[in-house]
């Protein structure tokens, strides 16, 4: 690729997120390359703070290809969180949709995420992460699904659940609205 300055640029089309902590900053959607000679399709590449590809991150062909992630972030332990618009990937086919990946780029098939409802992940609308050190509820995270009610783990929540940090409902939090009579509406 050149840009108009005629330099060949690292930087490839298609990127639908970049994800920047203090542990590294991630490039993520449906693109051909970064920066190699070849072309690929790629959907996570780990950049360096300098702009090159950080080789310490092989994600090559483990989650499903770019053009099928519909949102990706990142928690406050380094973690990325996929959401695919399919189930099967190079990690061997999955109940979820949804997929942990570590800063080397292998998949945590330990996470309780797993264990949540599909329909969740499939109805997905955003994932934020408390990352205040100074709060309680560091490292929580709220996810908003278009699924309401929600059961989890005999807990009934609404599109807003909040999660502890092993991805358990955080039954301390409720957006449910209660009726005169205590039950939820």
């Amino acid at each position: 690729m050149l840009n108009y300055f005629g330099v060949i640029s690292m930087m490839p089309k298609n990127v639908a997120n970049i994800l920047s902590s203090t542990f590294s900053i991630f490039v993520v959607g449906n693109f051909e390359n970064y920066g190699e000679a070849y072309t690929q399709d790629r959907s996570i590449v780990k950049i360096n703070q300098d702009g090159t590809k950080d080789t310490s991150f092989d994600n090559q062909n483990k989650v499903i290809r770019g053009r099928f992630i519909r949102f990706a972030t990142q928690d406050p332990n380094g973690q990325i969180l996929i959401s695919t618009a399919d189930t099967s990937t190079s990690y061997g086919p999955s109940i979820s949709s949804v997929h942990l990946v570590d800063s080397s780029g292998n998949r945590n098939n330990t996470s309780n995420i797993y264990n949540l409802p599909s329909n969740m992940w499939t109805n997905l609308k955003d994932v934020a992460f408390d990352t205040s050190i100074s709060s309680p509820n560091f490292g929580k995270a709220y996810v908003i699904s278009n699924v309401s009610p929600l059961v989890i783990d005999g807990f009934t929540t609404s599109r807003l659940t909040r999660f502890n940090s092993d991805w358990t409902v955080d039954k301390t939090f409720s957006t449910m609205i209660k009726k005169a009579n205590g039950s939820s509406k």
